[in-house]
């Protein structure tokens, strides 16, 4: 849906409701409406966000916020000029280029046939209206120009000439005659200035009725009229018969085009300069009312192009002294309106422009005075300019090149070709390329005649490849057609250019000649290079094969494998089977070919790599390790025959034989890195006939095949769990009903159905778990018997097995697996891990989960603060679960023996992390049963579920932990004193956690330094804002040495983020110098406090109270680099005042950018942004008070400079005036002084 933002802007009504109020919408309810673009496809164009004045694009971005809020999924697409590109909208930004040659003579023939074409060459060969035929509005209006009339030279002539052929239409003269008595031009133009100076591009129905009468006024007390037109049928003539539009449905009203709306405004312009100059009043007022105001620029324009081409002497003495008046108020303007105007009106202002650049200007600098020069055209300044924009230095010309929104080719004066062509080969390269990059059109063919006959070929590829960029496609073609077949090979072998965007016929069949020999002339290296930046192309696959499974390169090369990478996205099957043939010739490889052979899914039953396969085993071998990846069924089953061969021999005697051990190993992981498709139909086929000892073994292949034992992991498909899941269930009731299967070998099956978890598999789990716990028992009664001395039993009964029956059951995250645990809840060998599944299986399905590991190698508080809140707004809030594993731990603890008591420890730890409101005093109990160690363990849970701990419990694990290291050392050394750590860890989250902080003084010396209470500060930072900073402040205050210690730093400044009294009191800690510690990187202290003064605004208006008299300590100047961070106008001016106080400079040039434009974020890029201009008058005003002489010391106005070039680069915002001050009477730029006198 097309909305023009100008007719919306003169309702007052949301922008739903102004498309609803349309005919074509009536019927429709905002309801209908809004049910439609909830969903994809529905998309709002919004035209002109440039035609909107301040008030208007506020209140359409707060609409526009609101409309993406409540409809995510409706699309909006955004239009405006590029002076305009505060759009409210984080969006793909896409800038429209200029109409192309080929693209202009298109339309040309479409509308007008070939004679439209001759226009649009003629218009190429005009100076001043080349570039204008680029504009669509300009290529209409020349080609609506009456036949056989005189061509136009410049961009008002052009309009002009229009407007005069729409107002000779009989029809068209005779209503507005009728209508307005001949005078439409009168009302025209007020109603364009009377938008201009709104600084928009439409008015209401009131303001344009307004406009009309007023004007009906003025012309009746000039007697020009008897009777006033009625506003309304005025303005219908206006529509009807001349450029004035009616803004659709609504009442409201604007030019076609913002360009006739400025042509029209001209004309006041024009008669503002003439009284000016007679009258230095005008004068004054013409210089503050319009030369001031970037919204006046192209009218003032067009104003000069009408004055400098006038008959008349005493208009061009008008135009003249208008420059002059230009130059007072901004000389870039002044600039401009020189190049827009004549010889003859330079003859005029040329000794005092040249004077008051003499003056500007710092020799060999570039400068905005060299911008002027640049800007203006004029080759008066060639002297100056050739050396900077020719150095010899790269970076050097191109600054200077750049200094200008446009390359303008007049300022090289009239033997411009000559001289460039003399340059040495870099400088040579980089003009030309910037003027084909960012010249006028005079400039392109400039840079295209150079560069036809320009001797060397980097020359002509880097101004082709500009000419490409700008899409100059009619140069590109006069290029094309004169170089060299040895240029367009390069061309063609540099991708310098899209050759199917080359329209021209006979350059397309040279640049095909070119492909062609590229092609032939390519190495095996450019081949595969090609291929690999062409779009998938079927056809080149065989070519691709070919190369790559014959080309030579040194082993492990590291460009091959990336260009390897880069061609598997598109053909991974041909370069996996291109690898695997280098494999079987023998040829070399590069690093990651086994990953690309794996992942292309090739699968080979070929004898040959069967032999290779079996290769250096019991080592690595890539070659066979290749072979391997793609080995079929059929030789799978062989490597698997024999490894069952081999497997009745590994051990003699009872002893293992390290030779056949050796072997078999090697051949089980080569094996395992076949497709598990092939592995799978190999072992299917012997599953039947499987012995015990079989079956244990293809499972343990089964689960290597998948990856677990191996660098790269890779699930089983569907179809193979399913199969897989099947086979496990089968060999385990077979298992289970022969007396010869090991507990070891029945584990195997229980670890191969955490691989393919099926529900299905539920059942026999259970029963190998009960089979395995029986004779668990048994083993450990033995070895009781035999006094634990060595043998089998002693290494059975140390051998449960229940972790990777946890693991399987863990996999199964299904209601009955819950209720199958249960049961295990009690037992003696496995309760632990039961209630260890219960959980986690609960804490996927109720918490969220972490995208991250947010603290890597430490426990995660940072759900406590939520945690507690969900504990203290129900504190009986339970879950099934915990219900179940605490009622068996009330059964335990009612038992008598320690066994019993000490599972219901194990079991409560765990299910604390639950919610377990009411099973509190069970809780208690456990307190009181556990050891330090599990005492720890389960307070730690208690805190991640919620509870606030009691300080005498911790207190009391802190000293059973310090009574305990008196006997045994090594606790306070080992792994830097962790079980201690452990405890104080829990310090923060008690109920007299300050009062606890204390307990720290009374450690060992050794636990004194920050690095080893590093766990305590993490643990203060999970705690909400106030909270954790009082925690993190105490702790501060009794060992002052974390005032420079980074965790402790970013914890509290991430804390103080969210707390305006932690902000402060660390703004008061930087005042007296607290962190002017050595070896403490300041800066990163001074970002950090700059981000408190971006969140902060108290703070900020606190810190700049506290620097009011300079920074005079080393706090302070700490503060002042604070706010050179992230200044605000305020703060900006606080650090100049504090610069020309003590002559030490606190703000560069990024502070000063930092205040003077604006950055938005972009949606696409993570990390970019768009830098756009802000408003920044009242700063420049005060800097301009501020400055003295301009001279090298005056700092203020080095920070004007400074704003200035940075408004070159960004823009300037429309309703900023030009001049700092222009009313103080205070001259800017200031001029060398020796210079002005002159």
């Amino acid at each position: 849906m097309f909305v023009p933002l100008a007719d919306w802007a003169t309702e007052n009504m949301e922008l739903l409701a102004s498309i609803l109020r349309r005919p074509s919408f009536r019927g429709i309810s905002e309801d209908i409406f809004r049910a439609a673009a909830a969903k994809p496809g529905v998309v709002l164009l919004l035209d002109g966000w440039n035609e909107l004045d301040t008030a208007a694009r506020q209140r359409a971005r707060v609409q526009l916020n609101s409309l993406k809020a409540e409809l995510p999924d409706l699309g909006i697409i955004i239009s405006t000029r590029r002076q305009s590109l505060d759009v409210p909208i984080e969006a793909l930004r896409i800038d429209l280029l200029p109409l192309s040659y080929s693209q202009q003579e298109e339309i040309a023939r479409e509308m007008y046939g070939e004679p439209g074409v001759r226009i649009v060459d003629e218009a190429w060969r005009t100076p001043g209206i080349r570039e204008l035929v680029s504009i669509p509005l300009y290529l209409t209006v020349l080609l609506s120009l009456p036949r056989g009339s005189a061509f136009p030279t410049t961009k008002e002539e052009l309009l002009r000439r229009f407007v005069e052929a729409h107002e000779a239409i009989p029809e068209h003269a005779e209503a507005l005659r009728a209508a307005l008595a001949g005078l439409h031009d009168r009302y025209l133009c007020d109603l364009a200035v009377r938008s201009t100076s709104a600084f928009a591009v439409a008015l209401s129905e009131v303001e344009a009725r307004r406009s009309i009468s007023d004007t009906g006024r003025v012309l009746m007390d000039e007697g020009q009229v008897t009777t006033l037109p009625q506003p309304y049928d005025a303005l219908e003539a206006l529509i009807s018969n001349h450029v004035l539009l009616r803004l659709g449905d609504t009442p409201g009203y604007s030019f076609q085009h913002q360009q006739f709306q400025e042509w029209y405004a001209s004309h006041m312009v024009q008669d503002r300069m003439r009284l000016a100059s007679e009258d230095p009043v005008e004068l004054k007022t013409l210089q503050t009312q319009i030369f001031d105001k970037p919204a006046w620029e192209e009218a003032t324009l067009f104003a000069v192009e009408r004055l400098a081409r006038s008959t008349d002497e005493l208009q061009k003495a008008v135009c003249a002294r208008s420059v002059l008046a230009a130059l007072e108020v901004d000389p870039l303007l002044a600039a401009e309106m020189i190049y827009r105007s004549s010889d003859e009106i330079w003859a005029l202002v040329a000794d005092d422009v040249q004077r008051f650049v003499r003056a500007w200007h710092v020799p060999g600098t570039v400068d905005r005075a060299l911008r002027f020069m640049l800007t203006s055209g004029r080759p008066e300044f060639l002297a100056v300019i050739w050396p900077l924009v020719t150095h010899e230095g790269e970076q050097n010309s191109l600054r200077a090149l750049r200094n200008c929104r446009q390359l303008r080719r007049a300022v090289f004066g009239g033997d411009a070709a000559s001289t460039i062509a003399a340059l040495p080969d870099s400088p040579r390269e980089v003009l030309l390329h910037e003027m084909a990059m960012h010249g006028d059109v005079e400039g392109l063919g400039l840079a295209t005649d150079l560069a036809k006959m320009d001797p060397h070929t980097d020359v002509q590829l880097s101004v082709v490849s500009a000419l490409s960029f700008r899409r100059a496609d009619f140069h590109i073609a006069e290029i094309l057609r004169a170089v060299s077949d040895a240029t367009l090979d390069q061309i063609v072998r540099r991708q310098t250019l899209d050759v199917e965007e080359v329209a021209d016929f006979q350059c397309r069949e040279r640049l095909a000649q070119a492909q062609h020999r590229s092609i032939e002339a390519e190495t095996d290296y450019e081949k595969l290079h090609r291929i690999a930046r062409t779009p998938r192309d079927e056809s080149l696959e065989h070519e691709l094969y070919r190369i790559l499974s014959t080309v030579e390169f040194e082993r492990g090369d590291r460009n091959v494998s990336s260009l390897a990478e880069t061609l598997r996205t598109h053909y991974p099957f041909v370069v996996a089977k291109a690898l695997v043939v280098r494999v079987l010739e023998g040829r070399s490889l590069f690093h990651h070919a086994a990953e690309i052979v794996s992942a292309g899914r090739i699968v080979e039953d070929d004898n040959s790599l069967l032999k290779i396969a079996q290769e250096d085993l019991g080592q690595y071998s890539q070659r066979a390790s290749i072979a391997a990846s793609v080995l079929g069924p059929r030789s799978s089953a062989v490597l698997l025959d024999m490894l069952f061969e081999l497997e009745p021999s590994r051990k003699v005697n009872g002893a293992w034989d390290p030779e056949v051990n050796k072997l078999f190993h090697g051949l089980e992981g080569r094996l395992a890195l076949a497709p598990a498709e092939s592995i799978l139909e190999a072992v299917q086929a012997r599953s039947a006939s499987a012995s015990v000892s079989q079956m244990a073994l293809m499972a343990e292949l089964l689960i290597r095949c998948r990856g677990e034992q191996s660098s790269h992991d890779r699930p089983f498909s569907n179809t193979v769990k399913s199969s897989v899941a099947g086979l496990m269930e089968e060999w385990a009731y077979r298992m289970l009903a022969s007396s010869d299967a090991t507990r070891m070998q029945t584990v195997s099956l229980v670890k191969l159905a955490a691989c393919a978890p099926s529900g299905q598999l539920l059942p026999v789990l259970q029963a190998l778990l009960d089979d395995n716990l029986q004779r668990l028992r048994a083993f450990r009664e033995q070895a009781e018997a035999e006094r634990w001395r060595p043998g089998n039993a002693l290494d059975e009964a140390r051998t449960p097995h229940t972790h990777e029956y946890a693991r399987a059951f863990r996999a199964l995250k299904l209601p009955e697996t819950r209720y199958i645990l249960y049961g295990y809840l009690d037992d003696l060998n496995f309760g632990e891990e039961a209630t260890s599944v219960l959980v986690e299986h609960w804490r996927l399905t109720n918490e969220p989960q972490p995208v991250e590991n947010r603290l890597f190698g430490r426990l995660d508080f940072s759900d406590v603060p939520a945690r507690r809140a969900t504990r203290i707004g129900d504190p009986e809030e339970t879950c099934e679960e915990a219900d179940t594993i605490f009622a068996v731990v009330q059964r335990l603890l009612e038992g008598d023996s320690d066994d019993q008591h000490r599972l219901a420890v194990a079991l409560g730890t765990r299910a604390a992390r639950l919610p377990h409101g009411r099973w509190r005093s069970v809780v208690k109990q456990l307190l009181g049963l556990a050891l330090p160690r599990a005492r720890c363990s389960l307070l730690v849970n208690l805190c991640l579920s919620g509870e606030i701990l009691s300080l005498d419990e911790v207190t009391r694990g802190i000293s059973d932990t310090l009574n305990d290291a008196k006997l045994r050392t090594w606790i306070l050394s080992q792994s830097n004193g962790y079980e201690l750590k452990q405890w104080l860890q829990l310090l923060p989250f008690t109920d007299k956690a300050l009062d606890g902080f204390d307990l720290l003084t009374t450690l060992p010396n050794s636990f004194h330094h920050p690095n080893m209470l590093e766990d305590v500060v993490f643990a203060c930072g999970s705690l909400a804002d106030d909270e954790g900073g009082c925690c993190l402040f105490r702790l501060a205050v009794l060992f002052p040495a974390f005032y420079g210690d980074y965790s402790w730093l970013r914890t509290i400044f991430r804390l103080a983020t969210g707390s305006l009294d932690i902000a402060h009191q660390l703004i008061d800690l930087a005042v007296h110098g607290v962190f002017e510690q050595k070896g403490l990187d300041h800066w990163f202290i001074a970002r950090e406090i700059a981000g408190l003064l971006e969140v902060h605004a108290d703070v900020r208006d606190h810190t700049y109270a506290l620097l009011a008299d300079g920074p005079t300590t080393p706090g302070l100047v700490l503060l002042a680099t604070a706010i050179s961070e992230a200044p605000d106008m305020p703060g900006l001016l606080l650090l100049v005042r504090a610069e020309i106080s003590t002559g030490r400079n606190f703000a560069g040039y990024r502070a000063v950018e930092y205040v003077a434009t604006e950055r938005v974020p972009s949606r696409d890029w993570s990390g970019v942004f768009e830098i756009l201009p802000a408003p920044v008058a009242e700063l420049r005003r005060d800097l301009l008070a501020m400055c003295t002489d301009g001279g090298p010391s005056d700092v203020a106005a080095r920070y004007l400079r400074e704003i200035d070039e940075i408004r070159d680069i960004h823009g300037l915002p429309e309703d900023e005036p030009r001049h700092p001050n222009f009313a103080s009477g205070v001259s800017w730029p200031f001029l060398n002084a020796r210079e002005s006198a002159e």
